[in-house]
């Protein structure tokens, strides 16, 4: 269980992604809850 934790906590926190701009899916969900 602990692998899947961490994955989903790498991919929330340190996967860059092309489809949000070169942030983070949690940087993305941020910046669109202030906009």
């Amino acid at each position: 269980m602990d692998t899947l934790k961490d994955y989903i906590d790498w991919f929330n926190n340190q996967c860059v992604s092309r489809k949000t701009k070169g942030i983070t899916p949690r940087e993305y969900r941020e910046h669109a809850l202030i906009d």
